[in-house]
Formats: structure tokens, C-alpha cells, sequence
């Protein structure tokens, strides 16, 4: 078991043997976690500068691996708010290739495309 000075409701228990990388072992524990029901929807997540201080890693790894989780859907926040459980009522939708998560679209890179001809837009 992890020390946990701070007395953190989740630390992730990371183990040695498994492949890939730290942010990677970490996101599949909190996967896990979740879908045992260890972690509830709306359950926040330790501050990212508490768990890496806890569990001895560089507060970029921590941080690498709740964007991850955010990415998947796994996890909401906010700057100063904090890192919560998402919900996971998404899970009843039949999606067609049964991963909903492959059908996420990241709008976190998101710029108007360029017209090079102008009249397209003044003919709409």
C-alpha cells in the first residue's frame, strides 16, 4: 500500500509488472476502478499535485494521465474546481462498433477552415 499523508479518498495502486507506460498504468487503474464501482460517478479525484507528490511521480505524469481520462470520458473538471468521476450513463447507448469512446470527437483543437473563395459564403 501506498503512504497517503494526506489521507486521499483514491490513490491508484500502480504495479510493476504491467506494461506501458505511468500515465498509461494509471489510467487503466482508475478505468478499473470505475467499472468495479470503486469510483462513483460524481466521486472528485485527488488534486493532480497531491497524488503525484503521494505516489513519488513528477506532477506532469499525474497530469498527462487525467487528460487522458478526461479525453475518454472517464473524467470532468475545472481549473481550481477539481477532477470528478464522469457519469457514466453513456454506457446504455448501443454504439455500432460497441466502444464508444473511439467515436469521441476532440474539438480541443478546433479552428475555422480557411475559404479561399469568398463568394461561397456571400452566395449562402
Amino acid at each position: 500500500m501506498t503512504n497517503n499523508p494526506y489521507n486521499l479518498n483514491w490513490i491508484p495502486e500502480l504495479k510493476k509488472q504491467e506494461q506501458g507506460t505511468i500515465p498509461q498504468k494509471i489510467l487503466n487503474v482508475l478505468k478499473n476502478d470505475i467499472l468495479q464501482g470503486r469510483l462513483k460517478a460524481g466521486m472528485q479525484l485527488p488534486p493532480q499535485r497531491l497524488l503525484a507528490w503521494t505516489l513519488g511521480l513528477n506532477l506532469g505524469t499525474v497530469n498527462k494521465a487525467y487528460s487522458m481520462a478526461k479525453k475518454q470520458g472517464l473524467v470532468i473538471g475545472e481549473i481550481g474546481r477539481g477532477s470528478y468521476v464522469a457519469s457514466t450513463e453513456h454506457q446504455e447507448i448501443n454504439w455500432p462498433n460497441e466502444d464508444p469512446y473511439s467515436r469521441i470527437i476532440d474539438f480541443s483543437d478546433n479552428y475555422p477552415c480557411l475559404i479561399k473563395d469568398e463568394k461561397i459564403l456571400k452566395a449562402g
